[in-house]
């Protein structure tokens, strides 16, 4: 038992990094973007791209419910990284952005890949202590 929780204690501080840092991006994406002044032509653009906020405000909140140990935070985590890769994926398609801002679209990307894994394992140790 006391093995697990050492997993568990390791799992939820690997994933706390990997959470701070993907709010580090997606808050530099969202300063980037509003400073090329994209967002300002279309209100559907300024939709657009205030999704990496919105992205860095959801890790903030699924990183506090991971570490209040909810169980919910593993399928709100999953669906956020998914959203996350789909959204970062259709900005790299769709839009002409600069070199800088697509490497950190796909380090995000990366990031929320490996969060999907962390959760996994975050759910696969919590039910083993718990049932």
């Amino acid at each position: 038992m006391e093995d697990l929780e050492k997993k568990l204690r390791s799992v939820r501080i690997t994933g706390g990094i990997i959470y701070l840092i993907n709010i580090f991006f997606s808050a530099s994406i969202y300063t980037a973007l509003e400073s090329l002044g994209l967002a300002k032509g279309s209100f559907i653009y300024s939709l657009l791209f205030a999704v990496p906020l919105f992205s860095a405000i959801l890790n903030g909140i699924i990183l506090g419910l991971i570490a209040a140990q909810l169980k919910d935070a593993v399928a709100y985590g999953i669906v956020k990284s998914v959203m996350a890769i789909v959204v970062y994926s259709a900005y790299v398609s769709f839009f002409i952005l600069p070199k800088y801002i697509v490497l950190m679209a796909f380090i995000i990307m990366a990031l929320s890949a490996i969060q999907i894994g962390v959760l996994y394992m975050y759910k696969k140790i919590q039910k083993q202590i718990f049932g």
